[in-house]
């Protein structure tokens, strides 16, 4: 390849995409240890999830080969500092593609790693100097349709700083205090952080709806190493850098705090710590004062699951814990000074802890102006439930036995715009249901859990 040559568009797709790459490189060796420990050439694989490699955009041909907690056994990292070259093999098990890739290498350990790619302490780099992509090489092919089990060791994919989904994970502008939890059952809290800006840093904006992503190293600490870990294989690689979604409303104006309205993982390390903090001053109902100093750093907003400023005409449709970005959304439609704008809101809500619900409900509409006009249509297996306090501010609640069923998307209003929330299975049922019932899929919206 020319010095200023970048590598077509398959091969980076073919990069990027790529769960399994097999690194060769070299042992070159002294004089002196040459008949006990000679030259020779090895192959080692490294895995993750679709995406973990990367190129770096700005020159179209610099590999970023990030490095995992594994088997700890590094010659092949050791062969690259070394000699200063690799060679990468790509298979594509769906197309019989073969790449192969030679070029020049480093590896980045601390430091230089973190700017290359945040929060990850050790990357390989490799300026691709020559490549072959071989069509049809591969005689199998993976049985169309059938799924690949992926290692519950692999963590997520990180991004490049300087890539766009990557670019969140480079302000290091912001640490945030916990200052407040207010505890409505004992794994389910609101927490209010403080936003600590360094001098010269831009306002931070967060949109109804989004999440904040925040990295807990240095309060929580680096996990402790270990080969394997059966019982959590998550835990080998945790980072800890967790998302939640906003359950404050910051519209119009920088965010100066926010709240976060999550529930205690079980096993969770960051949740845990968390929670702990709390159940020693825990008293329900009443909102317990903290003061912990940088206890994360803020390493971006995120999300394109949000209420924009126009015409509101939505159902919102959540599951259980999933409730959190409508709570913002709620809040931003008390907050909005033009009540001159009507809003028409149905919240489908399924939940197996009503009194949790209607307590953070409340919350987010009190001082519900007379132009936003909200119906909650509430299901659960729960029996004589009631919600007096949503009712005395204007809020029509409609109680429902049992999951939502089939029939309730058929009555759907097909002029609203339709926002859902909650776990995976939640999810997919009621996008199906609005789907047959006639409902087109540019009119709704879908977002996981963080």
């Amino acid at each position: 390849m020319d010095a200023e040559e970048r590598l077509p568009p398959r091969v980076v797709e073919l990069i990027t995409e790529a769960d399994t790459v097999f690194i060769a490189s070299i042992y070159q060796s002294d004089h002196l240890t040459a008949k006990k420990y000679p030259s020779h050439a090895g192959m080692n694989a490294r895995s993750g999830l679709p995406g973990f490699t990367r190129v770096r955009p700005s020159d179209g041909r610099t590999v970023v080969l990030p490095d995992y907690s594994g088997n700890r056994f590094l010659m092949s990292l050791g062969n690259i500092e070394s000699a200063g070259l690799v060679g990468l093999t790509i298979v594509s098990f769906t197309t019989g593609e073969v790449l192969y890739l030679t070029g020049k290498a480093q590896v980045l350990v601390g430091e230089p790693s973190f700017k290359i790619m945040a929060r990850q302490p050790s990357v390989a780099l490799m300026e691709t100097t020559g490549f072959t992509l071989v069509s049809d090489a591969l005689p199998v092919r993976q049985e169309p349709g059938s799924e690949v089990e992926r290692s519950p060791y692999s963590p997520k994919v990180k991004y490049l700083a300087e890539e766009e989904a990557g670019l969140s994970g480079t302000s290091g502008g912001y640490k945030v205090k916990l200052t407040s939890a207010l505890q409505y059952a004992d794994n389910i809290a609101t927490l209010r952080f403080e936003v600590l800006a360094k001098n010269g840093c831009s306002g931070l904006d967060i949109r109804p709806g989004q999440a904040i992503v925040l990295d807990f190293m240095d309060y929580i600490g680096p996990p402790v190493y270990r080969h394997m870990a059966d019982g959590k294989p998550d835990s080998l690689n945790d980072d800890r850098v967790r998302t939640w979604t906003v359950s404050s409303a910051h519209e119009d104006r920088s965010t100066t705090w926010f709240e976060l309205t999550m529930r205690e993982m079980k096993n969770g390390v960051v949740t845990g710590q968390l929670f702990q903090l709390l159940r020693s001053k825990w008293r329900q109902g009443e909102e317990t004062s903290l003061s912990i100093r940088n206890i994360a750093e803020v390493v971006g907003v995120t999300g394109d699951f949000y209420m924009g400023q126009g015409p509101v005409c939505m159902l919102w449709v959540a599951g259980g814990i999933g409730i959190t970005p409508f709570l913002a959304m709620f809040t931003a439609l008390v907050q909005r000074k033009d009540h001159s704008k009507r809003a028409d809101v149905v919240l489908a809500l399924s939940s197996r802890e009503p009194d949790v619900a209607f307590q953070l409900l409340g919350r987010s509409l009190t001082g519900l102006p007379p132009n936003v006009q909200v119906r909650i249509d509430f299901f659960s297996n729960q029996a004589n439930i009631s919600a007096p306090d949503l009712e005395d501010i204007g809020v029509q609640v409609v109680m429902h036995k049992g999951r939502i069923p089939s029939e309730y998307w058929a009555g759907v209003d097909g002029g609203r715009e339709i926002f859902i929330c909650g776990p995976g299975g939640f999810g997919d049922a009621a996008q199906a249901g609005l789907t047959n019932a006639g409902v087109p899929a540019s009119s709704i919206r879908r977002e996981g859990f963080y």
